[in-house]
């Protein structure tokens, strides 16, 4: 079950990954940031979810901190949107806990959804 749902969230996050990129700087740049991280470090498409560290890596070199700060909260707010999750920013959480906030909320609302259709039956 588990990983059914975390293939699901992975999906979900590429989708909000790419959507947001190429919004904002096209689908050339986007096909260019997954070239330079296969080539540099070695992180595929299929691997963002679990290594998006290293995009914001490579965000923050090609833009800076601060555009790249901003593009990574757009695509985090986008993918909040996608899993129908309420956003609250808040400066004191990192790209990352954002990221993990939305997977935990995502599956423990997934299971209670369930566990809501299982009582029902």
């Amino acid at each position: 079950m588990k990983e059914i749902q975390d293939s699901e969230f992975n999906t979900i996050f590429i989708e909000a990954f790419e959507q947001s990129i190429r919004d904002l700087l096209g689908s050339d740049v986007l096909s260019s940031l997954y070239v330079a991280l296969e080539r540099s470090h070695n992180v595929t498409r299929n691997d963002l979810p679990k290594r998006f560290d290293v995009a914001n890596v490579l965000l923050e070199h090609i833009f800076g901190v601060r555009a790249s700060r901003r593009i990574c909260m757009g695509m985090v707010r986008r993918l909040y949107r996608k899993l129908n999750l309420d956003f609250h920013d808040n400066p004191n959480l990192t790209l990352a806990d954002y990221i993990e906030n939305a997977k935990r909320i995502d599956t423990s609302e997934r299971v209670a959804k369930l566990e809501g259709k299982l009582e029902k039956v």
